[in-house]
């Protein structure tokens, strides 16, 4: 049987390994799509994405 902490540390693993995803796929659609133009927009969606992680994660 799995304890209250065992089950805390592995739920905020796998939300922490799901975000660490989202981060590595957007990462990549930024260097590849790379335009000067858009520096604004790719930076709002980083801050956006990294409040949105903020409140997933229970601490």
């Amino acid at each position: 049987m799995v304890n209250k902490a065992d089950r805390f540390y592995f739920e905020n693993f796998v939300r922490a390994s799901e975000c660490s995803c989202k981060a590595a796929h957007y990462l990549e659609e930024c260097l590849t799509e790379y335009r000067p133009e858009r520096m604004q927009e790719m930076r709002k969606r980083l801050i956006a994405s990294t409040l949105t992680a903020k409140g997933r994660f229970r601490g």
